[in-house]
């Protein structure tokens, strides 16, 4: 029913591995001595005993990993998951780089049902030179999150103070037909505060052991004062997921529709493939290939089809941080020359967990967009060469109705060869996110 043995050794496989101290090896020495009670009450099912002992116990030593982790075990045998993840979580608060906690908080996710949380504990558990016993444990896991159905939600929202909304030009004047011009207020770049909100949810329904339908929606709210540069985005997507060995592939109907100032602005359909498969213990493969049929309201000639490829890879540096490389590629045909480009685009993201539960992630990106033909109105061909770096900051000590408070820093900057598309943008989005 329990495994005693591996407790102990994980207990003294801690201790020595936390560089002891005459303090630290007192405490653990009274600690191991009580186990000789709490072991053989856990061994015979005797939770609650167990607990009792263990509790009081914590009253003289609080932040105890090794009381901690016993009281998640004894959460999830009792199958109360929630305690199990808040006593897991308060170990990787203080020291996030052991792997054998993140297994079991993973396992804890698992078994509440939260699998986005689980595949992410188990993907950096996997980087701490697990046995091949474990891994296939963990393999087995992963593949039973990929053959179940549920849903998953992520919701965030927050206010968005911005150096330019609108993602204009900080010049007053521009040369068209090789005369000047004074652009409008509107179109030159303008600083506000405004607020996020993004919701999106998944739902996955087992059709035969490896084949699930897959059915997805995402909304994307940007709003300011004044309404102009309101910006709201729907997207859907359905279709047939089929689980590979350490993989999946999905194939999706895919749909959106876009307002921008309170107006309609575009709409698309298309399909795309998508494909993930674990390579080794650290490594992670994804990709997607979509094509869609794009109409702008506002726009008959700028409509046409959009095809676009993009490819990530994911690499497990140590049990709490990890590299996401990205590189995709997308061109544009649309109906009309000038309108037509092909962009390409890679970056690179770390994610890194802090001890005192802080993580941090840095995301920078460069995007180089070539467009087909040159506008009547000027003498070259448009070239924009666009920089996006994000810097975010969690804490998951601190939660509010489930919600964990987010401070991010945006920075974009796009260099073209027409003066108008220039621009310079600082964003700053203090928000809060929360998933179901």
């Amino acid at each position: 029913m329990f495994a005693l043995a591996g407790v102990l050794a994980w207990l003294l496989t801690i201790a020595s591995a936390s560089g002891a101290t005459p303090k630290v090896d007192a405490t653990r020495g009274v600690i191991l001595h009580a186990l000789q009670e709490v072991g053989p009450l856990m061994r015979d099912g005797e939770f609650e005993r167990a607990r009792d002992l263990l509790l009081e116990l914590e009253r003289s030593y609080p932040r105890s990993n090794d009381i901690d982790f016993l009281l998640g075990q004894i959460a999830l045998a009792q199958k109360d998951y929630d305690t199990a993840i808040e006593r897991f979580r308060a170990i990787l608060v203080r020291d996030p780089a052991l792997p054998r906690v993140r297994l079991e908080l993973g396992r804890a996710f698992f078994l509440n049902g939260e699998d986005d949380n689980a595949k992410h504990q188990f993907g950096l558990a996997l980087a701490g030179d697990m046995p091949e016993s474990v891994v296939d444990n963990v393999n087995r896991y992963l593949d039973a999150i990929r053959e179940r159905k549920g849903w998953h939600v992520d919701l965030s929202v927050g206010l968005a103070p911005d150096t330019n909304i609108n993602a204009g030009p900080a010049i007053e004047t521009v040369e068209l037909f090789g005369r000047p011009f004074i652009l409008s207020k509107d179109a030159r770049e303008r600083s506000g505060v405004g607020f996020k909100g993004t919701l999106g949810g998944q739902y996955y329904h087992p059709v035969t052991e490896r084949t699930q339908i897959r059915l997805g929606a995402q909304t994307f709210v940007t709003e300011y004062s004044g309404g102009t540069f309101d910006d709201y985005i729907a997207s859907f997507h359905a279709g047939p997921r089929f689980s590979i060995e350490k993989g999946d592939v999905s194939l999706l109907l895919t749909a959106n529709k876009r307002w921008y100032g309170g107006e309609a602005y575009s709409w698309a359909i298309g399909g795309r493939i998508e494909a993930n498969r674990r390579l080794t213990e650290r490594i992670i493969l994804g990709g997607a290939i979509e094509r869609q049929e794009i109409t702008y309201d506002r726009n008959d000639d700028a409509s046409g089809p959009l095809t676009t490829a993009v490819a990530v890879a994911v690499y497990a540096l140590t049990p709490n941080s990890y590299l996401r490389l990205l590189a995709g590629v997308a061109r544009e045909d649309a109906a009309v020359d000038v309108f037509r480009n092909t962009a390409w685009r890679t970056g690179i993201g770390y994610l890194h967990e802090f001890p005192d539960g802080w993580t941090a992630t840095l995301q920078p990106e460069v995007t180089f967009t070539d467009y087909d033909e040159k506008a009547a109105a000027y003498d070259e061909v448009r070239k924009d060469r666009s920089l996006r770096a994000r810097v975010s900051l969690l804490n998951r000590r601190w939660s509010l109705f489930g919600f964990t408070p987010q401070l991010s820093y945006i920075y974009s900057r796009r260099n073209s060869s027409l003066d108008l598309y220039d621009f310079d943008r600082h964003q700053i989005e203090i928000g809060a996110t929360q998933q179901f």
